[in-house]
């Protein structure tokens, strides 16, 4: 696997990051992002864009005006929104997109016909039997390659991270959870309860302590929703309870849940539950799908 992985990595590195002199000889292919996608619905958009000129063998470029985070540059008269360079690498550090933005570029299609997108159900013929031998999830294994890359945190973001781990006492064995509820409810998904998320939760931790001394049953709250955390705590003393309950308020509230405190926060939750030891969510939030392939 980590053979494999690697000869991925490998690959869209080179497709991403050719030599600066080679950049205008390199084909290309250009990912135009447009207003109304949010965090994780952008990012999956993304990911259809990298694997397509994975599979076409070209360098890609992103053209951001994508709402509702992040602008293609910092607008000074609006800080509340910030560019994607301040909080993630960029997608080629070789190659600058303003050079060729001028031309006339391949634009990926980005129709959702299942038709259009019919590569993301496939896996290189080199390698995909072994993939298919080695992993319960060979498509969603294939895809975290490409959506590691795209998530990679620039160390601005990777310090506040590794500092508000510290102030949670974020530590493990820990298991992580994400509710989203708000605007997800009406219509898009159905409502759980907290007893819901808790009966795997119990599950984990009584499964783990048949091997081994458990000191507390840890759990990392994510949700739009801040009494969950407040509930959680009052209903299940035996479980120690920790999130960004700031980050949780901002994303409560639709005229607070686009701006930079709620950009944070849901990085934060999204990078923090990527690496627990066990997570409990619904695929009712592209968040949860972010993590199934992350």
């Amino acid at each position: 696997m980590n053979q494999i992985s690697q000869q991925i990595k490998n690959k869209i590195w080179n497709l991403q990051n050719p030599p600066k002199a080679e950049c205008a000889q390199r084909q290309k292919v250009l990912c135009r992002l447009k207003l109304g996608y949010g965090l994780a619905s952008g990012f999956h958009e993304i990911l259809w864009c990298l694997l397509y000129s994975y599979y076409n063998n070209k360098l890609m470029f992103l053209s951001m005006e994508w709402s509702f985070y992040f602008r293609g540059t910092n607008d000074e008269n609006n800080p509340k929104y910030e560019s994607w360079e301040s909080f993630l690498r960029p997608l080629s550090s070789t190659c600058d997109y303003k050079s060729f933005k001028n031309e006339n570029l391949e634009e990926v299609p980005m129709n959702n016909d299942v038709f259009d997108r019919k590569l993301v159900n496939q896996l290189p013929k080199e390698f995909g039997s072994d993939i298919m031998k080695l992993v319960d999830s060979p498509n969603s294994w294939f895809h975290s390659q490409f959506s590691g890359y795209i998530l990679r945190p620039q160390p601005r973001l990777r310090n506040y991270l590794n500092d508000f781990k510290q102030k949670i006492n974020y530590s493990h064995p820990i298991v992580g959870v994400q509710v989203r509820r708000t605007d997800k409810l009406s219509g898009e998904a159905i409502f759980h309860r907290n007893t819901d998320y808790m009966i795997h939760i119990k599950d984990f931790y009584d499964k783990l302590e048949l091997t081994k001394k458990v000191d507390q049953r840890l759990v990392y709250i994510a949700s739009d929703d801040p009494s969950v955390l407040t509930q959680l705590r009052a209903e299940y003393p035996g479980y120690q309870f920790i999130g960004n309950i700031e980050g949780s308020k901002s994303a409560e509230k639709q005229e607070t849940r686009y701006g930079n405190t709620s950009l944070w926060g849901a990085l934060t939750d999204m990078y923090l539950l990527s690496e627990t030891d066990y997570i409990v969510c619904t695929f009712s939030s592209a968040v949860s799908l972010c993590l199934k392939i992350n």
